[in-house]
């Protein structure tokens, strides 16, 4: 439980006295205590606590401080932004590819495409993204979905970098801005669950989209 916790999968417990002698009892609220049932029921076809930080992301996203509160949304992104996802090469190679794919075949030539592929996997691996090569291969390319694409590696990376400095105001705007094009789902849509399987990317994405409009990652 410490360790979901520490991770943002939960929020920390409300301690009640028992009374002088007697300690105290810890409870959640039962936002929370839905929220681990569902992390349970989650957690059958998730490998990677990684994949479960989505779900309380996601519901600050679209639920709000009530249901899950910023401080624990913030855990549970940095957790989702730091470890094995970003490191292993065979995520990351997933990952790059499953983007790439999102252009089409016919956007990318097969060696843009194997340069990009190389230097995005890399990117992740190391933490490291070679802006001034990305950029070369957008304008080569001179595809406006690969510049678009070029955009948003630049945005996210953005945001990684200063995840711990963003202030609680820009996630506050970032998320409206998610709401704003996130249509509201019901319960049976059939693409509610892989919508909120990303809702750490699209977090990071937008708050990456502000800071390089020239928002400020913090007030200091």
């Amino acid at each position: 439980m410490d360790d979901w916790i520490a991770s943002g999968l939960l929020a920390g417990p409300h301690k009640h006295g028992l009374g002088r002698g007697r300690g105290s009892k810890a409870l959640w609220s039962a936002e929370q205590a839905n929220l681990f049932l569902r992390l349970l029921r989650a957690r059958q076809g998730a490998r990677r606590v990684k994949t479960l930080c989505n779900l309380p992301v996601w519901l600050w996203l679209t639920e709000g401080d009530d249901y899950v509160p910023l401080s624990q949304a913030r855990r549970a992104l940095a957790t989702w932004a730091t470890g094995s996802t970003w490191t292993a090469q065979r995520h990351a190679r997933r990952a790059v590819r499953m983007t790439l794919d999102q252009l089409g075949r016919e956007e990318l030539p097969p060696t843009t495409r194997r340069q990009l592929e190389i230097l995005l996997v890399d990117a992740l691996v190391t933490s490291k993204l070679d802006e001034v090569r990305l950029a070369q291969l957008g304008e080569r390319q001179g595809s406006a979905k690969v510049e678009g694409l070029v955009r948003m590696m630049r945005a996210r990376y953005m945001a990684l970098r200063n995840l711990p400095r963003v202030d609680d105001g820009l996630y506050l705007r970032a998320r409206d801005l998610y709401r704003s094009f996130r249509p509201a789902m019901h319960l049976g849509d059939p693409k509610l669950e892989e919508t909120a399987n990303r809702a750490c990317l699209d977090l990071c994405t937008i708050l990456g989209v502000l800071l390089s409009e020239g928002e400020p990652p913090s007030n200091e």
